[in-house]
């Protein structure tokens, strides 16, 4: 596990590294979720591995920020995540892209 979060502003967030046995993530996307005040960009084009737990992840952050009305932008997706994203339909969703 080499995940890695950044905070650029409370709407700008960057994910790095292998996004698996998300533990604290999850809190840390929610509550990043919770100070924005808009739209939140959540970059994923350092992240090299996606598994299971961190599909799970962006799904249940996906949706606490509908629960507050809030909007996520998923960008950046490429390589090995975007396969994954792409067998699960979850690249189908709206705000998921490469760029």
């Amino acid at each position: 596990m080499t995940e890695t979060f950044r905070t650029v502003s409370p709407a700008d967030i960057q994910l790095r590294g292998d996004i698996d046995h998300v533990g604290l993530l999850t809190e840390e996307l929610c509550n990043a979720i919770e100070r924005a005040s808009g739209p939140i960009s959540i970059d994923l084009a350092a992240v090299t591995f996606l598994d299971a737990s961190g599909l799970a992840m962006l799904s249940a952050v996906h949706e606490y920020a509908h629960t507050l009305g809030r909007t996520i932008r998923w960008h950046g997706v490429h390589g090995m995540p975007a396969r994954v994203l792409s067998i699960t339909g979850l690249d189908h969703r709206p705000n998921v892209g490469p760029s």
